[in-house]
């Protein structure tokens, strides 16, 4: 099987962040973590290319290459999203969409052919099993949110070495999970700081804001004319 996972356009508004990306040399402020999530739960033989379209084009080629493809998409994204699906339709490929704008969205949704309603993780898996046996629903809701812990943990141990590409990539990766991590031990302290814990509580956001430019330098890198783009074409 091979799956094209889709990260829409962000349009020219406060979430693009257009014109103050020129000064951190970079062309997106949100690596495509979803997608990534996504393509580690995949099946292993399945083939995965990743396009997101804040950093190059989507071209009819790598549409054509797809058997199925993997759209995501928050609402400021819904221009794009609606724009991705009528042109994979066209070419007569199945389409699976979620992320934040289907979940939180009744109306106006873009003929697919499959659904997903919340967190993919404890739903990607049964749609994986029906679609091989050809019995895949039109709609998958997960029931809850899944533990941040587990989905790091199969996240970085099925998606963070790499077998098909070169150590610095494998290492730029890892160093991304690691860093994804980092991030989410200390989201989850912030609930447990009380008043009187303010040096902790500035430990931790100095923490994030400090794993979150790893995890940035680790999903980009600087092209010949200085420019950042996306290392990781082929999630893993």
């Amino acid at each position: 099987m091979k799956v094209l996972l889709v990260n829409p356009e962000f349009p020219d508004t406060y979430w693009s962040f257009r014109h103050a990306l020129p000064f951190e040399h970079k062309r997106c402020a949100f690596p495509p973590l979803g997608l990534l999530t996504v393509s580690a739960l995949l099946p292993k033989a399945w083939e995965r290319r990743l396009v997101d379209l804040n950093v190059r084009a989507l071209k009819s080629s790598a549409i054509e290459w797809a058997d199925i493809v993997f759209v995501t998409g928050m609402l400021v994204q819904k221009e794009s999203v609606h724009e991705v699906v009528r042109r994979c339709k066209e070419l007569g490929k199945r389409v699976v969409l979620g992320g934040p704008y289907v979940t939180t969205t009744i109306e106006d949704l873009p003929a697919v052919d499959h659904i997903f309603l919340g967190e993919a993780e404890t739903t990607l898996p049964q749609f994986v099993e029906d679609l091989e046996r050809g019995e895949a629903k039109r709609t998958y809701q997960a029931a809850e949110r899944p533990p941040l812990a587990t989905t790091l943990c199969q996240f970085s141990i099925r998606a963070a070495a790499p077998s098909t590409v070169n150590s610095a990539t494998s290492s730029r990766f890892t160093g991304a999970c690691r860093a994804q991590k980092a991030i989410s031990r200390c989201c989850l302290s912030l609930t447990r700081f009380s008043a009187s814990d303010g040096a902790a509580l500035s430990s931790s956001l100095t923490t994030i804001s400090s794993a979150t430019r790893r995890m940035s330098d680790a999903y980009y890198r600087k092209s010949p004319s200085g420019r950042k783009e996306m290392v990781f074409r082929f999630p893993f």
